[in-house]
């Protein structure tokens, strides 16, 4: 399933948010990444979706497409080319300093 392997390189994709976050605070959303898999289950072309996403950073799409182009999907049994796209959903992560609680009032 096309979903489960992208999800599985979710992490790498977030490393590329991650980086581009210092120079971009406040950076967040979906970045829409669309993508044709060949009938032998390569990546042959792959790009941002402006029209679906927030985050509009090139760097960091190139960072994910050059994710997706290196992922090997399933051949297709009856030789079709498929269209897919992932919206990754990517927001700063906020941290709690350890110790820090609500319940000390």
């Amino acid at each position: 399933d096309i979903n489960n392997i992208v999800k599985a390189r979710r992490d790498d994709a977030r490393a590329c948010y991650d980086k581009a976050l210092p120079s971009h605070p406040g950076m967040e959303g979906n970045l829409d990444i669309k993508w044709t898999i060949d009938p032998q289950g390569n990546v042959s072309e792959a790009s941002l979706d402006q029209s679906k996403s927030q985050i509009l950073d090139q760097g960091v799409a190139n960072c994910v497409i050059d994710i997706i182009k290196k992922i090997k999907f399933a051949a297709s049994a009856k030789g079709f080319e498929t269209h897919a796209h992932y919206p990754f959903d990517f927001h700063p992560k906020t941290f709690t300093p350890k110790g820090a609680s609500s319940a000390n009032k």
